[in-house]
């Protein structure tokens, strides 16, 4: 079972989902660092110190003015915070530290931390304790200069538009690095704004192959066509354009960024056809606030406000089919805590080349997800050391995201488990989920779920539906699998913080306790632990990856990792060579 941790109060998540057995949501990408007794240190300290050093890969020179932040983890007593920066020659040193866990957060604009910048280890992995008394020096936090990605948004005759939004986003790229870099932003990814010449400039970038999407306002439209005469009925706008000029992400162009260099990426942007969408949406109530969402089956997002009447309006929606959501908030009060709920009309919205005008839409009232856990031997277990979440099942092809999937979590996609192992989500939107669990406790490590039940049937691979509510018998057992085994290079050489993966080699693609990720510690080695019974597929990466869920990840390695069957409560072994990805 992977356990569940938290920095801060805060959940990291990865883009790679990090769900396991029993257990979610991992703090990856984290250095954890170990000030331990037998160090170097003044006799008869009460602290620890930490020292260190920033370099730039390649070269080695100290890089100065990197912040540098301690930050205790979960499992550290002491709740206070170290930063400082690093000088002239790229050394830091922290004193005084107090006893406890940490980890070291990086951040220097123009920077990233380079691959392969390992942890602090004692033999015994990445995690290690602060002792009092005691100093460590950390081997040199390697980092790498960052790319940049410029150019300029025109029309179709070549003007320029200012105010557009432009994204980058690294293809197979992932947000979770060896070492946290807490800013300026995600080095996977990365947003700018054309000026008045329609020009942007997108920083901090890792090297990569980019994706680049022009992203127009509503407020910005294109001025008329002359030819028209004032004739069109039909209202112009300047529509989401990938580059070099295309509505579909499958047909976008990638644009190559290089450390320290700067890649190219002009964009033409297009224009469709927008209409009219109104009507008034029933069955919300009386709240201090409502949105009505559309989306639409690329997973766009359009929002407006409900007024009292519940009639909203949307200007510029162009053609397709949108599911509809409505996002009711409640109880905003000074020093209360508002509630927030998701409500779902079940009639699409569809626009096809023509205003849609008049709808009466109904808002139907949220379900209520209740369950119960046992153990498969009826041995005894504290249930409250675990939590659930729903995980909303792909509509139409492609995984919820945006405003409702934040929405849902928001309002109580989320539950702990009580000390009789009772659990009760309110509010669930309707659609159809899975139920994911989460351990808060290494004691529960090996654990994993067994069976998910509702009315007698098992619905932990297809997930259930929920109308007027459901109720779900969670069976966990202590035997779950677990597969451990070391990573190497191409020379056979130990490979430390590799991404160790698996994901299921035939059946349950959907079932979001049939991935795991871990990193190699320092001497490469790994375990996976806590997983389902079934047949597997292992892949160590050296780099970011695609969304382990994803149809591309499995295309790309399904058929070249390690392939593992595992019975119940079985350990297997194997040795990884580690796939090199930039």
């Amino acid at each position: 079972m992977r356990v569940e941790k938290t920095v801060q109060g805060e959940k990291y998540k990865v883009k790679s989902l990090k769900v396991a057995a029993v257990a979610i949501i991992c703090a990856a990408g984290l250095l954890w660092v170990e000030v331990c007794a037998g160090q170097t240190a003044g006799a008869g300290a009460s602290t620890g110190m930490v020292s260190g050093k920033v370099v730039q890969e390649p070269g080695g020179q100290g890089i100065r003015k990197v912040i540098v932040t301690l930050t205790p983890t979960e499992q550290s007593d002491n709740p206070s915070t170290y930063s400082t920066a690093t000088d002239a020659a790229g050394l830091f040193r922290f004193e005084g530290v107090e006893k406890g866990r940490y980890a070291v957060d990086i951040v220097r604009a123009g920077f990233f931390p380079a691959k392969g910048t390992s942890a602090v280890s004692n033999g015994q992995g990445r995690w290690v304790d602060v002792a009092a008394g005691s100093e460590v020096a950390l081997p040199a936090i390697k980092m790498r200069a960052a790319g940049v990605i410029a150019g300029k948004v025109a029309d179709a005759e070549g003007d320029p538009v200012a105010n557009v939004s432009v994204e980058a986003i690294r293809q197979g790229g992932s947000s979770a690095g060896v070492v946290r870099n807490t800013g300026p932003g995600d080095p996977d990814a990365g947003r700018g704004v054309t000026n008045d010449l329609g020009e942007y400039r997108i920083a901090n970038l890792r090297p990569g192959q980019y994706q680049v999407l022009a992203e127009p306002t509503p407020e910005i439209t294109p001025a008329p066509n002359p030819a028209d005469k004032g004739r069109q009925k039909d209202k112009a706008v300047y529509t989401k354009t990938y580059y070099p000029g295309t509505m579909e992400e499958g047909e976008a162009g990638t644009v190559q960024v290089v450390s320290g260099g700067t890649g190219t990426a002009n964009i033409g942007l297009l224009t469709n056809r927008a209409y009219r969408v109104n009507g008034t949406v029933a069955g919300v109530g009386t709240p201090q606030m409502a949105q009505i969402v559309l989306v639409s089956r690329g997973g766009a997002t359009l929002q407006e406000n409900l007024d009292e009447a519940g009639k909203f309006e949307f200007q510029n929606v162009q053609p397709g089919t949108y599911e509809v959501r409505v996002l009711v908030v409640s109880g905003i009060a000074e020093g209360q805590r508002a509630t927030m709920k998701v409500q779902t009309v079940a009639t699409p919205v569809v626009v096809d080349g023509a205003d849609v005008t008049g709808l009466d839409l109904v808002a139907e009232t949220g379900g209520t997800v209740k369950g119960k856990f046992r153990v498969d031997d009826d041995s005894q277990m504290d249930w409250t050391q675990l939590a659930v979440r729903l995980e909303p099942l792909p509509e139409n092809g492609a995984t919820p995201s945006g405003p409702v999937l934040s929405a849902l979590q928001m309002a109580g996609g989320t539950a702990e488990v009580d000390a009789e192992g009772v659990f009760e989500i309110k509010d669930v939107p309707g659609g159809t989920y899975q139920l994911a669990v989460a351990a808060k406790s290494e004691v529960y490590r090996d654990y994993y779920t067994k069976s998910i039940t509702e009315s007698g049937r098992e619905v932990a691979d297809t997930g259930f539906a929920v109308t007027g509510g459901a109720g779900l018998d969670v069976v966990v057992s202590a035997k779950g699998c677990s597969i451990e085994g070391a990573v190497t290079d191409k020379d056979g050489k130990p490979v430390a913080d590799a991404d160790v993966v698996v994901v299921p080699a035939t059946g349950q693609r959907m079932r979001p306790d049939g991935y795991q990720s871990e990193k190699s510690n320092g001497q490469g080695m790994f375990t996976l632990r806590g997983m389902n019974p079934g047949k597997y597929v292992v892949v160590a990466l050296e780099g970011s990856h695609d969304d382990l869920r994803s149809a591309e990840f499995f295309a790309k390695y399904g058929q070249t990792g390690e392939q593992v069957e595992l019975s119940e409560g079985e350990k297997k072994t194997v040795g990884l060579k580690v796939m090199e990805k930039e």
